[in-house]
């Protein structure tokens, strides 16, 4: 097997963080996603979502130790996701991984963060900022906007190479209440197409906690 590897969206959230101009596009009410069975909720700051039981995480701001000892448990390849994890808690709402790490060695994961908007960008205009920020290993694969079961969202497909790792991931959009909420599924890209229902499954559970 590969030598394991955490993809984190790195560069994914620095263009996120910069780009904080965008205006709401969400409904009003947010119905309780149905509980899908062999799967738990995940809750974080102002934040909920759904994954299957074999994932394990939480607010870094208040699970960080748990998050970091199961991470450390997998092996010493993740010692550097580690280190990052434990300098820069604040970046995330909630961090997700999977511990049944699949035969990529990639370590798929979840990642969800929030940044202040205002009113007068819309999702088409915050996606092509993102697009400019990508490096020259980051490739842009499709661009669509999709309808959730609570809110309208926006996503974007990116297949990305690290020190000869493969990876992809999904993006998602979802802007509500002057924050832009930004969810990034990452995998290997030889497990992308198997774990796509899963990720478009558990994006249907995302809410936002009022």
């Amino acid at each position: 097997m590969k030598t394991k590897f955490v993809l984190f969206s790195g560069m994914m959230l620095l263009a996120i963080i910069a780009c904080a101009s965008i205006g709401p596009q969400a409904p009003a009410a947010t119905p309780e996603p149905t509980p899908i069975p062999g799967w738990e909720k995940f809750e974080g700051s102002g934040v909920e979502i759904w994954m299957p039981d074999s994932f394990v995480g939480g607010d870094l701001e208040k699970d960080i130790e748990t998050v970091t000892e199961r991470l450390r448990s997998l092996g010493p390849d993740f010692e550097p996701t580690v280190q990052m994890i434990e300098q820069n808690p604040s970046l995330f709402k909630l961090w997700l991984f999977d511990t049944e790490v699949g035969s990529s060695g990639v370590l798929s994961n979840v990642n969800i963060i929030s940044s202040p908007i205002m009113s007068s960008v819309t999702i088409d205009m915050y996606f092509d900022a993102v697009a400019q920020s990508f490096p020259d290993n980051f490739k842009l694969i499709a661009r669509e906007k999709v309808t959730l079961k609570n809110y309208e969202a926006g996503r974007i497909t990116t297949e990305f190479s690290i020190t000869g790792t493969e990876g992809k991931q999904f993006l998602y959009l979802v802007l509500h209440d002057n924050n832009a909420w930004t969810i990034t599924f990452t995998t290997g890209t030889s497990e992308f197409e198997e774990r796509t229902p899963i990720f478009e499954q558990s994006m249907d559970t995302f809410k936002i906690v009022e």
